[in-house]
């Protein structure tokens, strides 16, 4: 699993929420 902001621009973490990230 790749951190939180790296990498993605939308997806879920490991608890089901959804975040949108930037490289």
């Amino acid at each position: 699993m790749a951190p939180l902001g790296y990498g993605f621009e939308q997806g879920s973490d490991d608890k089901g929420k959804s975040f949108r990230s930037a490289v």
